[in-house]
């Protein structure tokens, strides 16, 4: 699969490659902070290992209600 059809698949769905993967991190950062509590991570631990990995996100505003 070319990377342009790639693009054009999820420009037919009224999004981006970008906005996708921005979103699937948001979600993983979101359920690992949820359960964070149980597994004895921090709010830092969680931060690094999806923050670091794309700080995209860290300049992204929340779009999504808070639980």
């Amino acid at each position: 699969m070319s990377v342009r059809y790639l693009h054009k698949l999820f420009q037919l769905e009224g999004a981006t490659v970008g906005e996708w993967i921005r979103t699937q991190r948001l979600e993983r950062c979101r359920r690992d902070l949820l359960r964070s509590p149980a597994l004895g991570h921090g709010i830092a631990t969680v931060a690094r290992r999806w923050v670091s990995s794309a700080p995209a996100i860290s300049a992204v505003p929340s779009a999504r209600p808070t639980v």
